[in-house]
């Protein structure tokens, strides 16, 4: 059982085209960003949806298919 559970999130963490996996890049790309440090300063920090409890959950994604392929939309925030 423990191996079925490191397995799963291993793979959702570290696979190429996991939400997880996206969110991390992109959040990079936007911290590299001169246009964006300008924005919000030199400490950018991403982070998903709050719950009412005011704590964090995974990032928000969405998967569809358009000119037959498949496609991704990640929704975070910045601050």
């Amino acid at each position: 059982m423990l191996g079925v559970f490191v397995y799963l999130l291993a793979g959702e963490f570290f696979a190429e085209d996991s939400p997880q996996k996206i969110y991390s890049t992109a959040l990079a790309l936007v911290r590299e960003d001169g246009r964006c440090q300008d924005l919000f300063g030199p400490k950018i920090a991403g982070f998903g949806e709050e719950t009412s409890r005011g704590r964090r959950r995974h990032v928000a994604h969405h998967k569809y298919e358009k000119d037959g392929r498949q496609r991704i939309r990640v929704l975070f925030h910045l601050k």
